[in-house]
């Protein structure tokens, strides 16, 4: 037997390759032949590199005949075509082994964040401003409390985007570490923002109070 065909062989008993009086033939060379037994442990080795993070799992059924198939060289004397079909069995074992385990074999996309938004608000009777943060993702304004709100009232936020009217958009109310009001998911940088206490239960569809905070939305 050549080195070739010997390293061959080897290569093929520490995959499971061989069947019948191969196998047969390859564990008494094993037996008898140090520097064979050599050989197969360093094959076993050196397939054992390609599978470190993938855990056991049993194979389906149907995955010997698909890896017969895929390594059909055709009708052939000579065993050339087997060192290529080491490696494509190989190769195929460590794709069948992921797909078996993998929960989710997709690599899940990651998306952009959402640029942060604040708005600075001249607070009426603070020297210093306070400043909130607004959640596109949310849909919510957050500021810093408390906020003294008169007996009867509601804190009122209030909108303008280019220009526009004021429109009414959530109350404020009490959140950990401060107050916080419902708004929009899609407000963009610019928006004119103001806070006006209103009477509970008044419908609400312009600024009826004065205005005890104003800010404007920045991108940061």
């Amino acid at each position: 037997m050549t080195n070739d065909a010997a390293d061959n062989m080897a290569a093929e008993l520490a995959l499971g390759l061989l069947e019948g009086e191969e196998r047969a033939e390859a564990l008494r060379r094993q037996l008898s032949d140090p520097a064979f037994a050599r050989e197969v442990e360093r094959w076993r080795d050196h397939f054992a590199t390609l599978f470190p993070q993938v855990p056991s799992e049993e194979p389906p059924a149907s995955l010997e005949a698909r890896v017969l198939a895929a390594n059909d060289p055709g009708p052939v004397t000579s065993r050339w075509w087997k060192p290529a079909a080491l490696l494509a069995t190989a190769a195929l074992a460590v794709v069948s082994t992921v797909m078996l385990t993998s929960p989710d074999p997709v690599a899940p996309v990651e998306q952009p964040a959402s640029p942060t938004l604040v708005a600075a608000f001249d607070v009426v009777g603070l020297d210093q401003p306070k400043v909130a943060i607004y959640d596109p993702d949310d849909a919510r304004l957050t500021m810093p409390g408390p906020m003294p709100i008169p007996d009867g009232h509601n804190a009122q936020l209030w909108v303008s985007v280019d220009g526009e009217t004021p429109r009414p958009l959530g109350t404020f109310s009490a959140v950990k570490g401060g107050v916080a009001a419902v708004a929009e998911s899609d407000l963009p940088a610019g928006t004119e923002m103001m806070i006006t206490f209103e009477p509970v239960g008044q419908p609400v569809t312009e600024p009826t109070g004065d205005t005890v905070a104003e800010g404007v939305l920045t991108t940061v």
